[in-house]
C-alpha cells in the first residue's frame, strides 16, 4: 500500500512539474503577444465563431508569438484562450460578463500583458463600432464593443481611461492598436488613444462582415517584425482580402496613424480653423460638403479630401497657405492608406465629423477632449452662423419669412445655441432698428415664440 501511495505522489509531483514546465515556457519573454478582445455577444456572434476559428488555424502561437483571444458569445458565457498548436486551451471561464465595460477591456489586457510577457504588445478589438449616431432620440454616442446582453457599449472617453490605466501597467505605451471595427479612424478617436499607443489601424468606412483577415495577418508575421511594419501588414493584408482576395470584391478601407505625429496635426489643424473663419467662405464651404467623400453616417467625411477641396474652392493665400500645412501633417501622421471596391476613391485615412446640417450636430460632441483641444468644433459652428444666420437676417431685412420658417420647422436641441444668436439677432433688427414692416414684425415674432421653445 505504502509503494502504491508513493508512486501516486511520485506522479502527482510529475505533472506538477511538468505544468510548470509549460507555465514557465508561456512566460517566456517573446517577441509579440496579441491580444484579441472579442465582443460576439450581439448579432456578431457567428463571425466571431468564425474568426477565432481562422485565429486557431494560422494565429497559434509559436516560439515568437503569443496569442490570447478573450471571447463573449451571444447567451454564453465569456472564456479566455490560450491559441497555440491549432488549439484553443481555456485559461479562464468568466461566466456572463459586461464586453461594454471598459474595465473589463482594461484588465484582460492587463492581466495578459502580465502572464505573457513579450516585446512588443499588439491589441485588437473586435465588434461594431460606430459614427456618431442617434440612440432613441436622447443624444448622440461614438463608441465601440457593444454588447447587447447589458446594452452598454465602451465609449471614445473610456477608450483613453483604458489605454491610461493600461500603460501604467506596461510602464510605457501600447505598441499596437487595432480596430477591428467599423468606422472608428477619426481624429477625434486618434486624439484620445495616441497618447497610450504607438501605432492605430483602422477603418473610416464601415467594415465588411469578414472583418479581419486573420490568416493572411498570421501567416505575414515574420520574426523579428516591428511594430510599424506590423501595422502595415495588416492595412496590406486587409485591402488585399477585398480586392478579389479570400473576401471576394467589396468596398473597404484601412489605414494606419503614427501616433507621435498627432500633436503636430492638431496644431496644423487649429492654423486652418482660423483661416477658414477668418472670412465668410460658407457658400464654398457648402460646395464642398456636397463633393466630399463620406462614409456610412455622411456626418464621417475624409478630412484630406476636404482640406483639397477648399484648396481649389477658396481663393485665398492663407487658406491655401494653412491647407498645404495641414496636407503634409495628414501625409505624416497617416503614412499608410489602403482601399478596395467602389465609392472611396477619396478616401485617404482619417475621417472627421463634420454634420452638413446644424439640426444633426450632436451637442454630446462638445464633451470631447477633441473639441477642448481643437477649434475644429468652432470652425464648424461658425459656418452654420454664416450659413444660416446670415440669410435669414438679410431675407428677414426685405421683409421676407421664407428661410426663417424652414429653419424654425427642423430647429432642435441639437442647434439650440445657434437659435438663441438668431432669436438675439433679429430680436435686434426687427424691434430695436425696426428694419422690417409691421406686417413682417407679427411673423417674426410668432415665429421666434415657437423657436423658443424648441
Amino acid at each position: 500500500m505504502k509503494r502504491i501511495i508513493a508512486r501516486l505522489l511520485l506522479f502527482c509531483a510529475f505533472l506538477a512539474f511538468s505544468c510548470l514546465k509549460v507555465e514557465a515556457a508561456k512566460r517566456t519573454v517573446k517577441e509579440w503577444t496579441f491580444m484579441i478582445f472579442m465582443n460576439g455577444d450581439n448579432n456578431l456572434d457567428q463571425s466571431a465563431v468564425k474568426d477565432l476559428r481562422e485565429i486557431r488555424t494560422k494565429g497559434s502561437s509559436n516560439e515568437f508569438i503569443n496569442t490570447v483571444v478573450m471571447l463573449d458569445r451571444a447567451k454564453s458565457p465569456a472564456v479566455t484562450y490560450y491559441v497555440e498548436n491549432g488549439k484553443t486551451e481555456v485559461i479562464k471561464e468568466h461566466g456572463e460578463i459586461d464586453m461594454g465595460d471598459y474595465k473589463v477591456y482594461t484588465n484582460f489586457i492587463k492581466s495578459s500583458i502580465k502572464k505573457y510577457p513579450a516585446k512588443h504588445y499588439c491589441s485588437i478589438i473586435w465588434n461594431h463600432g460606430t459614427g456618431w449616431k442617434g440612440k432613441n432620440n436622447q443624444g448622440i454616442v461614438r463608441g465601440i464593443s457593444y454588447d447587447d446582453q447589458s446594452g452598454n457599449h465602451i465609449t471614445t472617453a473610456q477608450l483613453g481611461f483604458a489605454l491610461k490605466d493600461i500603460n501604467q501597467v506596461l510602464g510605457r505605451k501600447l505598441d499596437l492598436l487595432c480596430f477591428d471595427a467599423c468606422l472608428m479612424q477619426m481624429a477625434e478617436v486618434a486624439n484620445t488613444v495616441c497618447d497610450y499607443t504607438d501605432f492605430v489601424v483602422g477603418s473610416e468606412e464601415v467594415e465588411p462582415g469578414d472583418g479581419y483577415p486573420y490568416k493572411e495577418i498570421f501567416s505575414g508575421v515574420k520574426q523579428g517584425m516591428q511594430p510599424a511594419d506590423l501595422a502595415k501588414l495588416i492595412v496590406k493584408a486587409y485591402t488585399a482580402s477585398y480586392d478579389d482576395g479570400s473576401a471576394g470584391y467589396q468596398a473597404s478601407t484601412q489605414s494606419c496613424i503614427v501616433s507621435n505625429c498627432y500633436n503636430s496635426f492638431k496644431d496644423s489643424l487649429n492654423g486652418y480653423c482660423k483661416m477658414l473663419m477668418s472670412s465668410d467662405y460658407s457658400k464654398q464651404v457648402t460646395k464642398i460638403l456636397n463633393e466630399v467623400q463620406k462614409f456610412g453616417y455622411p456626418e464621417n467625411i475624409d478630412l484630406k479630401h476636404f482640406v483639397t477641396l477648399t484648396k481649389s474652392k477658396i481663393q485665398n493665400d492663407g487658406v491655401k497657405n494653412a491647407a498645404d500645412r495641414l496636407l503634409k501633417s495628414i501625409e505624416k501622421l497617416v503614412p499608410m492608406n489602403s482601399t478596395s471596391g467602389y465609392g472611396l476613391n477619396y478616401a485617404f485615412g482619417l475621417a472627421i465629423y463634420f454634420p452638413q446640417s446644424s439640426y444633426n450636430f450632436s451637442k454630446d460632441y462638445l464633451h470631447l477632449p477633441f473639441f477642448k483641444s481643437t477649434m475644429w468644433a468652432s470652425m464648424v459652428q461658425d459656418y452654420y452662423k454664416k450659413y444660416i444666420i446670415r440669410p435669414i437676417m438679410a431675407e428677414v431685412a426685405n421683409n421676407k419669412v421664407t428661410k426663417l420658417k424652414e429653419y424654425v420647422l427642423k430647429a432642435n436641441e441639437n442647434n439650440r445655441d445657434l437659435s438663441l444668436e438668431l432669436i438675439t439677432k433679429l430680436n435686434f433688427l426687427c424691434f430695436s432698428e425696426q428694419k422690417c414692416d409691421e406686417k413682417t414684425q407679427k411673423r417674426v415674432k410668432a415665429l421666434l415664440a415657437e423657436l423658443k421653445n424648441k
